[in-house]
């Protein structure tokens, strides 16, 4: 191969390092959006209804991603762990062939190699902490106010929101998340997310990160300003496992911190404000079924896992497995488990959480030891949705954090 004259390569590298914060800001600033297109084939109808899982889609933030690759791609290549490398594309390769429908699997194993291609830029991203948030403050405030919006009239915004990936909202729409408090139904607010919860578990994360980050500290107004619109969102998401942890880690956060332990009635000030906010919106009641289609959907998944042992039933051929069985609706059809340890286990089996662990290993024991309630919010909110395996902002966040930390 023709070895590039030092020149070209000066210049190369001066043209990556221009572009590169450009596309890194325009990548972070349009996370949270969910602007794709999808693709439906013969394969991505369960039972004649079609099913947003199961379809390819394209969305605007994997483009950014695929030129942030391509102009780091020396970089990506030389982060890799060749003997990891081969040892993971082995066991997907195996994944792929027993897969019902491989299609989907294939399109599986390029989502994990666009989550690792993030990560590894991430962790040798240089972004500036002020320019993090100012583009996080940014990006919050246009989901703030979309979310209050469609919280106060009750409907979806449309117009200029749809360039977002906004989807279109009404109380009348069949299976809306909805929510009754003190008496008034309320839409609850969905941004351009495609579930409040999912909205929810989005700003949860960035919370904790830049909230036990203390690289942040020193940009004070900033910061308040982010941590007041994230707090704000998932308050009016209504969802309850993101709340729940929301007060459980800054009840944690509050206790442990010697700094405002010596001012008790600031500490104290604290945990009430926080708990007597959080419960008004606990208050609310949304789906009364929820928690009986969650243990539903553990158990078909537990039998998923019981017939699929070693390998799994394949990458994102969750449903496909659960439509087999005899007592499906259009609930099991477009909802796989809600619980992303039950879901990976159910498509990749003993050995897959066997080789995650191994290459993962350091770097979840770095997070833990770094900032542990980013980790601990990804499982407690983990155990109960699906969305950090399934849905594009939830699933893209994580290596974006976790390898910035």
């Amino acid at each position: 191969m023709k070895k590039l004259p030092l020149k070209e390569k000066i210049s190369h590298r001066s043209f990556r390092e221009k572009i590169t914060p450009f596309l890194t800001a325009a990548f972070l600033f349009f996370l949270p959006t969910q602007l794709g297109r999808h693709f439906f084939f013969d394969y991505t109808f369960l039972s004649g209804v079609k099913v947003d899982y199961l379809s390819p889609t394209i969305y605007l933030t994997d483009i950014i991603v695929f030129f942030l690759v391509l102009f780091n791609l020396d970089i990506v290549i030389k982060s890799f762990d060749k003997k990891k490398l081969l040892f993971a594309a082995g066991f997907i390769l195996i994944n792929i062939f027993i897969s019902p429908v491989k299609p989907v699997a294939v399109y599986r194993a390029v989502k994990i190699c666009e989550f690792v291609c993030l990560f590894l830029i991430f962790s040798q991203s240089k972004i500036a902490d002020k320019a993090w948030l100012k583009i996080l403050s940014l990006s919050g405030l246009v989901q703030f106010s979309l979310a209050a919006f469609q919280l106060i009239s009750k409907h979806s915004l449309q117009g200029p929101a749809y360039l977002f990936g906004e989807r279109y909202l009404s109380l009348g729409i069949p299976a809306i998340a909805k929510a009754s408090l003190f008496g008034v139904e309320i839409l609850r607010p969905y941004g351009s997310f495609s579930h409040p919860n999912s909205l929810a578990g989005f700003y949860l994360l960035l919370y904790f990160y830049v909230s036990r980050n203390k690289k942040f500290s020193r940009f004070i107004y900033w910061k308040s300003f982010f941590l007041f619109l994230s707090t704000g969102l998932i308050l009016m998401s209504f969802s309850k496992a993101a709340i729940i942890t929301y007060i459980l880690l800054n009840f944690f956060a509050t206790v442990l911190d010697r700094k405002k332990l010596d001012c008790r009635i600031c500490t104290l000030s604290k945990i009430i404000v926080v708990l007597l906010i959080g419960t008004i919106f606990l208050q609310a009641e949304a789906d009364p079924l929820s928690m009986i289609k969650r243990k539903d959907f553990a158990v078909k998944s537990l039998s998923i896992f019981r017939n699929n042992l070693a390998f799994g039933i394949g990458g994102g051929n969750y449903l496909v497995g659960q439509n087999r069985f005899p007592d499906f609706s259009f609930d099991t059809i477009n909802q796989p488990v809600h619980n992303i340890f039950l879901l990976f286990v159910s498509e990749y089996g003993i050995a897959g959480l066997i080789i995650g662990l191994i290459i993962g290993y350091k770097k979840i024991k770095k997070v833990a030891l770094s900032n542990p309630y980013v980790l601990i919010a990804v499982f407690l909110t983990g155990m109960v949705d699906h969305y950090w395996l399934t849905l594009q902002q939830n699933f893209l966040l994580i290596p974006v954090l976790f390898g910035s930390i």
